[in-house]
């Protein structure tokens, strides 16, 4: 095998996985409803925004997060907005209070699949806002996924693109 056609292969199969999962993502984000979450209703242990870090040992990436943990569960939820807009949480999401949450999953650092948090009968992050932010970055991949997949097979079969402008303009 020649290192162009290895290349091309590892290219595909990365754009397609990429398309995969973000399909994967965006049925599953169409079927989340809050009748079918975990909930817990408990008194805040500790809530503040952190800066988490994405990634594996080459690729890292920062994001800010609002983090709690209820008395009740040994769990860390987060609460992830594109914007990174924290101030209304910080001041509505305080030691002591009682909220509650609705989630699903257990993760061992930081469950980001927090769907809804309310206190007091209040909605303080709401599943509509969840759902956006799981579309962009669902988006994001999707768009990546078309840009590899196509990309690669054009790169692969020596498409020259500005010929084919060429072509169209003198036609």
């Amino acid at each position: 095998m020649t290192k162009r056609l290895i290349s091309f292969i590892i290219l595909l199969i990365i754009g397609l996985g990429s398309l995969i999962n973000s399909v994967i993502s965006i049925k599953n984000e169409a079927t989340i409803n809050l009748k079918n979450a975990q909930f817990i209703n408990g008194e805040v242990l500790n809530a503040e925004t952190r800066q988490i870090v994405k990634g594996g040992i080459r690729w890292k990436t920062y994001k800010r997060i609002f983090y709690f943990r209820l008395h009740n569960s040994n769990q860390n939820f987060a609460v992830y907005r594109s914007y990174e807009g924290y101030e209304d949480l910080k001041t509505k999401i305080t030691i002591g209070d009682t909220v509650e949450v609705y989630y699903s999953g257990k993760n061992s650092g930081y469950n980001e699949n927090v769907y809804q948090v309310e206190k007091n009968g209040e909605v303080l992050a709401d599943l509509k806002e969840y759902k956006k932010n799981s579309s962009i970055l669902a988006g994001k991949g999707l768009l990546l996924g078309i840009v590899l997949t196509v990309g690669s097979i054009l790169w692969y079969m020596k498409f020259d693109l500005l010929k084919f402008m060429t072509n169209l303009v003198e036609r």
